[in-house]
């Protein structure tokens, strides 16, 4: 379950990353590609507004030339002329339905004649649809281009209608009339070729700069559009071309995530046998830790016994039960019984190990006075100190001091950092013991004038085993469980143990709670064991 929650872990990390390469990916490429794609809207645009405006002007400038052929008259028309001139104005231009003349608001003349017989004669005013336009029209004096509007004759059409002054007096007006769906016809092509949405809009005269829709459908305001105004005369128009979203951004954005989503399940597989891999490996650690504390637990127990008889009976001819031994003898039995209080202690370690690492090392918890524990630790060293001629110096220290710790077991992590000290220590060096109260905690430190731990060993310098040199020939002896049992007895005592080291030497330094009811709790000294 632990192995699922990690690769759940890293793989939500893993898409979180990828999820922001993609999109710091889409941003500048979505970018670009929305700018190709105004670009193009607004090149469509200004094609179809060339188109629309050259459609529009066409049918405008003949009537504007007819007003000036009218204006040069002096407003005096012949009928055939007009007729003709007329007829040549329809001719040129496909998108005009019909023209008519109104001097005096009264239509005169018309053409085509046919269809339109009814509208000679009419007279402006008498038109309550379209007399407000045309006074208008003559109040501004300039021309206007109405609709499109709904036609009687059918469809939809755009009425030009142009004020006629002569000699600054009004002299009528003529009218053009258009078919929108020619002029607006190449919209239509252009919508349906290239897929756009084409959109007029015309500004509605209110003064508030509302517009109405004229032509087209309508807009979505969210979509990639491109608008340009077009100054018409009385009139301005706004054209509007809108395209589809770029199918480009959802191809890369698909593209990119397909791409993070192999990604992920490739990271996915390597991540799952990483860990199977890393549980099979701990899996076969564990068993072999357990297998070989059961066999150092084994061997242990079975040493200890017959050790123990040999260590009493080496005690029994040293102290000269079986008589006195001449002195080689004695000198050989006398080192025999050293190198069994040795093998002892290695064997006691073996086992104090393996009651720490199954958790069956009995801790007993109690105030307890610091110098009596340093005193007792210092005399039985001073032997090892002096044959290694290291001199040991005990720091001034409060006579007060106490701690909340084992009282044995206390001793044995001193006695193990001091006998290390006093080994790596060399001849006529010194190992200094002090104590020093830390806020609310007793700080133990040994410091030795020794070569200082390697940087290599340092991050192993408190596993099982670990020795700096493990050869065979190395010049200190043990079995590299001393530092383990002193980390693990001093977790147990809710303490702490570091160190600091140098070339100059290393200061192991072992912290516990501080006891303050020193009158009342009757510390234990450590002399007992």
């Amino acid at each position: 379950m632990a192995i699922l929650s990690s690769l759940r872990n890293k793989l939500l990390v893993a898409a979180l990353i990828g999820v922001l390469i993609v999109e710091a990916i889409m941003w500048p490429l979505t970018n670009a590609i929305e700018h190709r794609v105004q670009r193009e809207l607004l090149d469509e645009g200004a094609k179809i507004r060339a188109e629309l405006e050259s459609s529009l002007t066409q049918a405008i400038y003949l009537s504007v030339g007819l007003v000036s052929y009218i204006q040069s008259q002096n407003g005096q028309l012949e009928e055939d002329r007009i007729k003709a001139w007329l007829k040549r104005m329809r001719a040129n231009s496909n998108a005009i339905i019909n023209i008519g003349i109104a001097p005096n608001n009264r239509i005169q003349f018309i053409f085509p004649e046919k269809g339109n017989e009814s509208a000679l004669g009419l007279y402006y005013p008498d038109l309550p649809t379209q007399w407000p336009d045309v006074r208008r029209m003559i109040e501004s004096q300039k021309p206007v281009l109405a609709g499109p509007l709904a036609l009687i004759q059918g469809g939809n059409g755009l009425i030009y209608r142009h004020p006629i002054f002569i000699d600054g007096a009004y002299w009528g007006l003529i009218s053009t009339v258009m078919d929108s769906g020619e002029l607006l016809a190449p919209l239509t092509m252009e919508a349906r070729q290239e897929a756009l949405n084409i959109a007029l809009a015309r500004r509605t005269g209110d003064g508030d700069g509302s517009v109405e829709r004229i032509w087209g459908e309508a807009i979505d305001e969210d979509g990639p559009q491109q608008t340009m105004g077009l100054e018409l005369p009385g009139a301005t128009w706004r054209l509007t071309v809108q395209g589809e979203p770029s199918r480009d951004i959802l191809t890369f954005r698909l593209g990119l995530y397909a791409a993070l989503f192999i990604i992920l399940l490739m990271i996915a597989a390597l991540l799952r046998h990483n860990e199977r891999e890393r549980a099979r490996r701990d899996t076969i650690r564990a068993e072999t830790d357990r297998l070989k504390d059961e066999f150092i637990a084994t061997v242990s127990h079975e040493l200890r016994t017959p050790l123990t008889n040999i260590r009493g009976t080496l005690g029994l001819l040293e102290g000269g039960a079986a008589g006195e031994l001449p002195d080689k003898a004695q000198e050989l039995v006398t080192m025999a019984r050293r190198n069994s209080d040795h093998q002892t202690q290695l064997i006691n370690e073996l086992l104090d190990i393996e009651k720490i690492v199954a958790g069956r090392m009995p801790i007993h918890l109690q105030p307890c006075a610091v110098q009596p524990q340093i005193t007792s630790v210092v005399a039985d060293n001073q032997t090892l100190a002096d044959r290694r001629q290291v001199h040991l110096r005990v720091s001034e220290m409060d006579p007060n001091a106490c701690v909340i710790a084992d009282a044995q077991r206390l001793r044995q992590v001193l006695t193990n950092l001091l006998s290390n000290a006093i080994k790596f220590s060399p001849a006529g060096g010194e190992v200094t013991i002090s104590a020093q109260r830390e806020a609310d905690q007793w700080s133990l430190s040994i410091a030795d004038q020794g070569p200082g731990i390697p940087e290599w060993f340092q991050p192993r310098l408190f596993e099982r085993f670990s020795q700096a040199d493990g050869s065979s020939t190395r010049d200190m002896g043990g079995t590299g469980l001393g530092l383990a049992i002193c980390k693990g007895l001093m977790t147990q005592m809710n303490g702490d143990i570091r160190y600091d080291t140098c070339s100059a030497g290393t200061v192991f330094t072992v912290a516990l709670a501080a006891h303050t009811g020193l009158a009342d709790a009757k510390p234990t000294s450590g002399a007992s064991t």
